[in-house]
């Protein structure tokens, strides 16, 4: 809508307003300034990077398809900005403890196997102590702690795991509710950093 054309409820907004400050009094506030724009793939690998580290699990994942609703300008980035970026669909998080089997069939499904980790192409995903790239691997046998949103877990990787475990005999994944959203581990990580990577 175009506010320059139909303007605002001014009550509505003044009451939204002292809302949003009532519970959430720095929504506001920058929490990083971007000396350029973050693309919706930029915007999954911070996610990822955010999930990752602020579970202290060895994966984070973010397939911007099912959580990034748009970019993020040059310039201050408030908590209200990122809530934004993310809306409802990146707001839970979850942690599983998956196989290296199970996350390479799933990259293989997003169209990522081979892909360098520090590659264009690999974004969305974030795995403990990568700094100097080369092609991704797992060990298949290998149980790795990844985050991930809800939204991600249930619309695509728990079904791919489901059937292969239920081909295999083996227990189904249980996702552990983070105790954190989505949002605020990303405005966590900017503000750590003020500057992604």
């Amino acid at each position: 809508m175009d506010h320059g054309e139909v303007a605002p409820d001014e009550a509505l907004l003044s009451w939204l307003s002292q809302v949003e400050a009532d519970h959430y009094p720095g929504a506001r506030e920058p929490v990083a300034d971007l000396s350029a724009a973050l693309d919706e793939p930029a915007i999954a690998r911070e996610l990822a990077e955010a999930l990752r580290s602020g579970l202290d699990a060895d994966i984070g994942l973010a397939d911007p398809a099912y959580i990034i609703h748009h970019p993020l300008p040059t310039g201050p980035v408030s908590a209200n900005d990122v809530f934004r970026v993310l809306t409802d669909r990146g707001q839970d998080v979850v942690e599983v403890v998956l196989t290296g089997a199970e996350l390479a069939a799933y990259l293989d499904v997003l169209g990522l196997t081979g892909q360098d980790i520090h590659g264009e192409n690999l974004h969305g995903l974030a795995l403990r102590g990568t700094h100097g790239g080369g092609p991704v691997s797992f060990d298949p046998a290998r149980s790795y702690s990844v985050a991930v949103t809800e939204r991600e877990w249930s619309r695509a990787l728990s079904g791919l795991v489901a059937r292969s475990r239920a081909s295999g005999g083996q227990a189904p994944v249980t996702a552990r509710p983070a105790d954190a959203s989505a949002t605020d581990l990303l405005v966590r990580h900017f503000s750590a950093s003020r500057e992604p990577r």
